[in-house]
């Protein structure tokens, strides 16, 4: 409102002074159209509709500012109210209503071209098409007007102005009317700035100079030189300095000379004539006002957008550069500087190589010049003092100038955090790729490790009625230990603290170390070797340690030897040592004198699934996961295992944090079984969907247990519960229908509290976190242990 308001107004008093003092001043010539007529119809075009108060009370100011001024003579006008009131009203009216049309018309066209083309282009509609209703509307309102005067009396036609050139004289007010509402709605859209002031001052100038001669007899009535001069400036100044300065100076024009406003009748048809051709410059000059303002638009759109890409190729890390191969001078654009890190724009290319790393500098020596019409692209990397290397690629094209100088063109890009990505992300596939390949040794050693033995039962089951049958009993015994000790090798290498839980007792190294030698003698038998004990000071004196974990570890050790080394003798040492803080230490030795350990295969000793090749079927027996055992067991009695090179053979040394024991007394052996007579009493539910397994289980159970229940699913074992209640219960976990660990879980919410027992077939899976979750009180391993089970009812009698 601060711009439309004042730029009206200001037009109006230019304009109404020049018709009081030059012009006729003829009301219905004054109204057809009025100079209202064209702020309300630029304020609808230009305002939203919760904004039209702001059109409305302009076109009510300049519609009344004619009455204010004082040196505009308007007693006609009072008198022609007075005699013919009607008349006022309606030309009045006719002038509001067809301001409104012509704005609604306007902006109903501007609407249906506003999604379909750029903001200022659909502006560019509504101008244009403004302008046409403009014309069509106002032709239509002076032919009207004609009309209705006609009719009117001989006094009201006085008044009014109205004679004979009526029509002539109001069609060049219209024609002139749209040249202005043009100039008008293009300065509300191309609104100045301060600086497009300074563009006024000089057009200003020559129409005060032209209004001069003007004065003096040198100009030319239709004001033609004016519209020259008008379509001269609409060419030569900018478009939004252009508009301002025609609003301005050809308003001052006119009220300094009548100009386009003394709606005079001339003498000779020629000048008439003329003064259409300077109407029709003037709506030239609105024109090309209005062509080269979507010129501007054009380029400042365009400047924008390259400004906007500019600070997105900035934002993006997309440097530009250029290269002189003629004289080795590379200028950079800022976004390229900070890329690269060269402080200058430009610089010469020896100091440009030389802020890259290397092996980058010889990659671009290597390119050397870049021909005309080729191209080439590199990745280079830059060094930086604070040690985080930018990772750039760089785009080079080249041709030739018009000068004859050698050019080169190019884009440098920032591809730090995508290059880091792309080696993370390469260095994770090379690691998935190799636990792929550790998983599918995995699956061909289990499946190896299991088949053995399998088959071997499978066999002896075969030919039971043509041997010996404690013979083959004693085969498949062993056969079975085979199998079994693959599936606990793997469920201790998953999770070797809940699969095995810490029992630290005393006990004497010496003890524990013929213990050792005496469960695998036979083993050593077969494979002509020797087991030797070297033990030292304090192999008889007990110690507090994990002696079930520490027999493992040291078996494991041994047995590995007997069956890889092809050696003649495996020896265990035994040493104490005492740390300068007083904590006392074991220290086990296990060697041989055998094949030993190729170097390249150390790192990886400790590995799961290792077994010295990747081909299990060219190996030894073994599931490849005694010294991953070995390592997880020590670690998690807080000590270490270490490989020690040795000129013959393989040689491990265990050290363990075992002090000595207060009491050095044997210990007492622990309740480990129940009377009969106390498990003949119970009764036992066994819920399990393998009906073979379930079959042997309960016939094993039978023998100890007064009764024994068989649910085939977990759902079945719920329903027999609600009517019975077992002494114990023994569940597998995965079941149809309901799980083992819901099964427990919906017991223990109802209140039960008979002990439960969780049964897993699984070697590796969380199982066992599934059945202490719902509170089981023991879970075990398939098949079921019964010297296991019967020290845990030991346990809950006392």
């Amino acid at each position: 409102m601060l711009f439309f308001l004042p730029i009206v107004l200001g037009w109006t008093i230019l304009l109404s002074y020049g018709s009081a003092v030059y012009g006729s001043n003829a009301f219905i010539i004054q109204y057809s159209p009025s100079i209202g007529f064209y702020s309300l119809i630029i304020g609808l075009a230009i305002y939203p509709p919760h904004r039209f108060w702001i059109p409305a009370l302009t076109f009510v100011a300049v519609l009344f500012v004619p009455f204010c001024l004082p040196f505009v003579e308007l007693q006609n006008w009072y008198d022609l109210l007075q005699t013919a009131p009607n008349v006022v009203a309606i030309i009045f009216a006719v002038n509001v209503g067809a301001a409104i049309l012509n704005g609604a018309i306007a902006m109903w066209v501007f609407g249906q071209f506003r999604a379909k083309m750029s903001p200022y282009s659909a502006d560019m509609v509504l101008a244009f098409a403004g302008q046409v209703a403009f014309l069509v509307l106002n032709l239509c309102m002076v032919f009207g007007f004609d009309r209705f005067m006609s009719a009117q009396s001989d006094v009201a036609q006085a008044l009014a102005g109205y004679d004979g050139h009526y029509i002539d004289l109001a069609i060049r007010r219209v024609l002139r009317g749209c040249a202005v509402f043009l100039v008008f709605i293009l300065l509300f859209f191309n609104r100045p700035r301060w600086k497009d002031a300074y563009y006024v001052a000089l057009p200003v100038a020559v129409y005060v100079g032209l209004a001069a001669l003007h004065s003096m007899g040198y100009g030319s009535p239709s004001g033609i030189e004016a519209a020259i001069a008008g379509c001269t400036f609409a060419l030569l100044l900018p478009s939004s300095a252009a508009t301002l300065a025609l609003v301005v100076s050809v308003g001052l024009y006119a009220s300094l000379t009548g100009v386009y406003l003394s709606d005079v009748v001339y003498a000779s048809p020629q000048e008439g004539v003329l003064e259409y051709y300077s109407i029709a410059l003037l709506n030239l000059a609105a024109i090309i006002l209005a062509k080269s303002g979507a010129q501007h638009e054009r380029e400042t759109s365009a400047v924008d957008s390259i400004t906007r890409l500019d600070v997105a190729r900035d934002f993006a890390g997309v440097g530009i550069f250029m290269v002189n191969q003629s004289t080795g001078v590379i200028q950079l654009d800022h976004t390229g500087m900070r890329v690269t890190g060269i402080p200058r724009v430009f610089s010469n290319v020896a100091d440009v190589y030389s802020r890259f790393a290397p092996e980058s500098q010889k990659e671009l020596i290597a390119v050397g010049v870049v021909e005309p019409g080729t191209s080439f692209n590199r990745i280079l990397r830059v060094p930086r003092d604070d040690g985080d290397d930018v990772i750039i690629r760089i785009f080079v094209w080249a041709q030739r100038s018009e000068s004859g100088a050698n050019l080169a063109y190019g884009l440098v890009v920032d591809i730090t955090e995508a290059y880091k990505q792309e080696s993370a992300l390469r260095h994770a596939l090379t690691d998935l790729e190799a636990k792929d390949e550790k998983q599918r040794r995995m699956f061909s050693i289990i499946s190896h490790e299991i088949r053995t033995p399998a088959s071997v039962l499978s066999m002896l089951i075969e030919d039971l009625d043509h041997t010996n049958l404690e013979e083959t009993r004693s085969r498949m015994e062993e056969a079975s230990d085979q199998l079994l000790g693959v599936l606990t090798d793997m469920r201790q290498a998953v999770n070797p603290a809940q699969n095995m839980a810490i029992v630290k007792t005393s006990y004497l190294p010496a003890q524990l170390a013929e213990t050792v030698r005496n469960t695998y003698q036979d083993l050593a038998h077969k494979s002509s070797m020797r087991i030797e004990l070297n033990l030292g000071a304090g192999a008889n004196v007990r110690r507090v340690g994990d002696q079930t974990r520490a027999k493992q570890l040291i078996g494991n050790l041994v047995r590995n030897a007997l069956i890889h080394s092809k050696g003649t003798k495996v020896e265990i040492y035994f040493e104490e040592r005492k740390e300068a803080t007083g904590e006392t230490w074991t220290q086990w030795t296990i060697r041989d004198d055998g094949v030993g350990v190729p170097k390249d295969e150390v790192p990886r000793l400790f590995e799961p699934f290792e077994r010295g090749g990747a081909d299990p079927r060219n190996q030894a027996d073994g599931s490849g996961l005694g010294l991953y055992i070995a390592k997880t067991t020590v670690e998690l009695l807080g000590g270490a295992i270490v490989y020690v090179p040795i000129p013959k053979g393989a040689c491990y040394a265990i050290s363990l944090p075992e002090p000595i024991a207060a009491d050095q007394s044997a210990p007492q052996p622990a309740k480990k079984s129940l009377p009969m007579a106390h498990t003949s009493k119970m009764d036992v539910l066994l819920a399990e969907d393998n009906a073979l397994v379930a079959e042997v289980t309960k016939s094993r159970l039978s023998k100890l247990f007064k009764s024994v229940t068989v649910a085939s699913d977990g759902q079945m074992a719920l329903e027999y519960l609600e009517n019975h209640s077992p002494d114990l219960v023994i569940t597998d976990l995965f079941m149809p229908k309901l799980e083992g660990d819901e099964l427990i879980k919906r017991l223990r919410e109802k209140g039960h509290e008979f002990p439960i027992i969780g049964l897993t077939a699984a070697a590796v899976g969380n199982d066992i976190d599934r059945f202490q979750a719902a509170g089981a009180d023991l879970v075990m391993a398939k098949p079921l242990d019964m010297e296991r089970l019967m020290a845990f009812l030991a346990r809950l009698a006392e």
